[in-house]
């Protein structure tokens, strides 16, 4: 399944201008998903590279790295303005459809980076990314529901989006759903499935699912 990922990001990478795909490999590289083992200096050199051509992704994450001192050294100032950056420019893209740029809005509407903090605004753009199939808003939009940012609590429809990430192999998502059935939350509850969906998000070194698993009783993934 990691390789699966890695072959998927590359194809969608084929696609993207090169200050994209520096971009969308920091995020990778910043979250340690698709694949991508966790790697803040190399998130920083690469979303520092793709915000210096004004990639909107890009600036985003470099803003996460110096809003957070991840890679980097802590600079509020500076992570302030490529925050309003990237929000304006990622606003422009969502509006015309694209759905990774959807999800990112998504985000700075979530967590008020770039612009006052939205829930129902964030789940209006997690949602028409997540309609396209992007998972990582897929899961997102989940959160939502789950916790009932933007929406009605409904642990029910929060399962049915980690569900379709799941599917597609993020990590988060399948650890957010085993979550799920130990606790069966949208689910009747069942170790069994829960063990099967950590152990997908284990193996991909969600080190959540790890200490999950370890907790059952199981120790090896």
């Amino acid at each position: 399944m990691k390789k699966l990922l890695f072959i998927l990001l590359i194809l969608c990478l084929a696609s993207c201008s090169k200050s994209r795909e520096d971009a969308i490999l920091a995020w990778n590289y910043y979250a340690g998903e698709n694949g991508v083992e966790q790697d803040y200096e190399e998130a920083v050199k690469l979303a520092r590279k793709a915000a210096e051509q004004d990639d909107a992704i890009g600036l985003y994450v470099y803003g996460r790295c110096l809003d957070e001192g991840d890679g980097v050294a802590e600079n509020f100032t500076e992570a302030n303005d490529c925050y309003k950056k990237a929000f304006a420019k990622l606003k422009m893209e969502a509006e015309s459809g694209d759905m990774v740029s959807q999800c990112f809005l998504g985000r700075c509407y979530n967590f008020g980076f770039g612009t006052a903090q939205d829930y129902a605004e964030a789940v209006k753009w997690y949602q028409k990314s997540a309609e396209q199939g992007y998972a990582n808003a897929q899961t997102k939009l989940g959160n939502c529901y789950y916790n009932g940012n933007g929406v009605t609590k409904s642990y029910t429809e929060a399962v049915k989006w980690y569900r379709l990430a799941a599917e597609q192999g993020l990590a988060r998502a399948q650890y957010n759903l085993g979550v799920a059935y130990e606790n069966g939350d949208g689910v009747a509850k069942n170790k069994s499935t829960a063990i099967m969906w950590y152990k997908k998000a284990a193996a991909q070194g969600n080190e959540k699912a790890q200490d999950n698993l370890r907790s059952l009783g199981v120790y090896s993934w």
